[in-house]
């Protein structure tokens, strides 16, 4: 005869294992994100430091990157035990997908410990999460310990050109010029195209103070004359644009809005033939048939 109070007692027993152990697995996983953060750090045999961060989520890899690897101190700093709490619940909830709650607990952690990997994870994620003034918020604080991150200073200015700082963004931009980083002048352009011209002028200002110390630098004097079209103003484009392929001959996207600014000079006989003599130096190219075609 069976005894089914038996068989409840088991089946409640086997329950509150697989609840035991689910939630052991959960802490394990938070405890795992958390001790790759703060706590994996040593050095090769030459002295270089090796270091392994986890990403906010597999799926968010490709989003959130690195473009350089975060300074780190040769030794090893415990945290507090608060701002381990903070951290491991902010590691789970990224795993339940909470990434509110994983934000604001790394945000909070960030401004508390200074530490350049809490911040650095406070900014991808608030990026993953198109949080702008979080994002700021981590930026700027990465930058009063580390004034010449790249990633940073990349960021910042992102936002800071979102929400119309230039003056501080132009600084950045400076920063990042002095280094021979990469620079994001496509958003500055996209941006720029919502503003009126007195706000877009504002900006040619602030690229031509930056063109005083970077004479040589043909993305700036590409930007500028971009940004002088937006304004209608297509004697100063062309002439920035001349400038920008005298540093620069072979610079192909200034060499078609050239071609642009030419028609809308109504000099369509010198676009036809500045087309047909980079079809001679580019023959392969399908982009500038295909222009001159049009």
């Amino acid at each position: 005869m069976v005894n089914h109070a038996f068989l409840s007692h088991t089946a409640r027993l086997r329950c509150q294992t697989l609840r035991k152990s689910t939630t052991i697995r959960l802490i394990l996983l938070g405890l795992l994100g958390l001790l790759q953060l703060v706590g994996c750090t040593t050095l090769d045999k030459s002295g270089s430091e090796q270091s392994n961060m986890d990403n906010v989520d597999q799926s968010q890899s490709d989003v959130i990157q690195a473009e350089e690897a975060v300074p780190t101190d040769d030794t090893y700093r415990p945290f507090e035990k608060s701002t381990l709490f903070d951290l491991m619940a902010a590691e789970m909830a990224a795993k339940d997908a909470r990434l509110d709650i994983t934000l604001g607990n790394y945000l909070k952690q960030a401004h508390y410990t200074k530490d350049p990997k809490v911040i650095q994870r406070a900014l991808r994620i608030a990026i993953y999460m198109k949080a702008h003034q979080a994002t700021l918020n981590a930026a700027r604080l990465w930058l009063s310990i580390d004034p010449n991150n790249q990633e940073a200073l990349q960021s910042a200015t992102i936002e800071l050109i979102r929400v119309g700082q230039f003056s501080e963004a132009v600084t950045h931009i400076d920063t990042l010029l002095q280094q021979s980083a990469t620079i994001n002048f496509d958003f500055l352009i996209d941006h720029s195209r919502q503003l009126a011209n007195k706000e877009r002028a504002n900006i040619i200002h602030h690229i031509s103070s930056l063109l005083e110390k970077h004479p040589s630098h043909p993305q700036l004097w590409f930007t500028k004359a971009l940004l002088e079209g937006q304004n209608g103003d297509h004697e100063a484009a062309l002439k920035d644009i001349n400038q920008t392929l005298f540093i620069k001959k072979d610079y192909l996207s200034a060499i078609f809005y050239k071609a642009k600014v030419l028609l809308a000079l109504e000099k369509g006989d010198a676009a036809i033939e500045l087309l047909k003599k980079t079809v001679a130096s580019e023959p392969d190219n399908k982009r500038i048939r295909m222009t001159l075609a049009k």
